[in-house]
């Protein structure tokens, strides 16, 4: 990842700057939040702001999705955040951000125009290749982040820590599922809701169980659907019913 950001001294007067793990999460949200305004699923996610889940937070700060919940409360109770929560997914908003990073992009500006002015024609050809070749590396990067905001985040934590079971169990089911990709789809939603509703951790050792239950509940619900589905008969000869003679 590459750019800064900019970070104040005041930090040292905030009142959880020695909370190591809400110190860590804040620097976390200020290198990941949009730079720029930008779409997300139909939504606008704001200059300041990012879409996250505990499962993808938790990954990306080190912490566990306990200390992360912890943390962001301690966060929005001292206003350093605001969060607009569904059942899904969450958008966190660095209140500070216009203040504290804001004025970035118009310091580059002003930097990138007093560099014009002394540059001669070519260099300023090669300025422009280079500038573009980093707008895109940024965009690259932003949309990697969007990436990481994955439909299957809860079963890559299963397939990182349990390789050697899950393949074994999925070799065992796999005949027996269809459509893997909608099974993982509304595994995830489930766990992502559980998540939300604080009714489990997000750890491999309480997922794995959890998935080979839903797999062996979905394949159930499969078979009793083909059964109750209505036979269809082939058609009577009609020719058969003709008396001979």
């Amino acid at each position: 990842m590459t750019g800064w950001i900019k970070l104040h001294r005041s930090l040292l007067e905030w009142e959880w700057y020695e909370d190591i793990n809400a110190t860590r999460l804040l620097i976390h949200l200020l290198i990941s939040v949009n730079y720029v305004d930008k779409k997300w699923r139909g939504e606008e996610i704001k200059a300041g702001s990012m879409v996250l889940s505990w499962s993808t937070l938790s990954k990306g700060t080190g912490l566990t999705v306990r200390q992360a919940r912890s943390a962001m409360d301690k966060l929005e109770a001292s206003g350093e955040v605001t969060r607009n929560v569904t059942n899904k997914y969450q958008v966190v908003s660095l209140v500070k951000w216009e203040k504290l990073q804001g004025d970035i992009e118009k310091a580059d500006k002003q930097n990138a125009i007093k560099r014009a002015d002394k540059w001669q024609t070519n260099d300023r050809q090669a300025t422009t290749t280079k500038e573009s070749k980093e707008y895109k590396e940024i965009k690259e990067i932003e949309n990697t982040r969007e990436q990481n905001f994955s439909k299957y985040s809860a079963y890559d934590l299963i397939q990182k820590e349990k390789p050697t079971s899950l393949q074994a169990f999925e070799m065992q089911k796999k005949k027996l599922v269809p459509d893997w990709k909608k099974l993982l789809e509304n595994f995830e939603n489930k766990i992502e809701l559980e998540l939300a509703r604080n009714e489990i951790k997000f750890e491999a050792e309480e997922l794995f169980p959890r998935f080979k239950g839903y797999v062996n509940t979905w394949i159930e619900n499969e078979q009793k659907s083909r059964e109750n589905q209505p036979k269809i008969h082939a058609p009577e000869d009609p020719s058969r019913n003709i008396p001979i003679g």
